[in-house]
């Protein structure tokens, strides 16, 4: 099995090496091929971080690194793709990832393992988070225009989004005991879900070739249902594998937005999939 990671680093180069040593130890306990992309979209790198990354690029793992201004998320990836020199249709999987994370020693030889549907377009592994609550399955149902309209209304205030994110955690929580409970005796189930997390997504080559012909112009947020809209206008499914196991770090990045900031572009990227995807 061959395998791309295209992750982004905001300022977060300590999270990054923990990241990249469990994907190499996760890598060594299987067959498969790993290439790991970095994109760096930091405000400075110091010389000893860049020396750490010379000396990353003399490992035996398949490693790469590129320097972009900040175009945010999946922004910084997708206006960089040219310079990887890649062909992403030899890949078995293309993942777009954050940093902040660790994955489990079996993850690819779980990985190996799973018998995948044709119509397979984005998979998604539990991600726990460190009040060990699974972050996926992100969404299960396409929400409605109504529900969009009040996510919006909820970000306006400081106040109310704080309820909002209380209440989207309290969903996670009672989302996760009847998973347990649906998924007790085979973790191996590939579940069909509408939206993963976009903190670790990884797409068939099928899949990312529409991540790479539909440019997501929004800063941050979002991402998840832009997947989930331009997979399903292909006939693509998005499938949740609870067997495969990412930690989450939680918002190395993002939770040093200011508030504001945070809301506002919530509000940005909610407004622009009512209008692309709705009408």
């Amino acid at each position: 099995m061959k395998v791309a990671i295209l992750c982004v680093s905001h300022n977060s180069f300590k999270e990054f090496l923990i990241y990249y040593k469990s994907i190499k130890e996760a890598q060594k306990n299987s067959n498969t091929q790993v290439s790991l992309i970095l994109f760096d979209n930091s405000s400075l790198l110091k010389e000893n971080q860049l020396s750490k990354i010379q000396k990353l690029q003399d490992e035996d793992i398949n490693f790469k690194f590129i320097l972009s201004e900040n175009l945010g998320y999946l922004g910084t990836i997708q206006k960089n793709l040219k310079k990887t020199n890649s062909n992403f249709n030899n890949y078995d999987f293309i993942c777009i990832t954050n940093v902040d994370l660790k994955i489990k020693k079996d993850f690819f030889f779980e990985l190996e393992k799973i018998q995948f549907p044709d119509n397979l377009g984005m998979l998604g592994p539990s991600i726990i988070s460190k009040k060990q609550i699974n972050k996926n399955p992100k969404i299960n149902k396409r929400p409605s225009i109504f529900k969009l309209i009040i996510n919006i209304l909820m970000h306006t205030l400081p106040i109310t989004a704080k309820l909002q994110f209380m209440l989207h955690h309290s969903r996670l929580k009672k989302d996760e005991n009847l998973l347990k409970k649906s998924t007790k005796n085979n973790q191996s189930n590939l579940i069909p879900i509408y939206a993963l997390h976009g903190s670790f997504t990884m797409f068939t080559s099928k899949g990312f070739k529409l991540v790479k012909e539909n440019f997501y112009p929004m800063f941050l947020f979002g991402e998840e249902i832009f997947f989930a809209e331009i997979l399903k206008r292909a006939g693509l499914k998005t499938y949740f594998i609870p067997s495969l196991i990412v930690l989450d770090d939680e918002h190395v990045s993002t939770g040093k937005l200011p508030s504001f900031t945070y809301r506002k572009l919530n509000i940005k990227a909610l407004i622009y999939i009512i209008k692309k995807f709705y009408f």
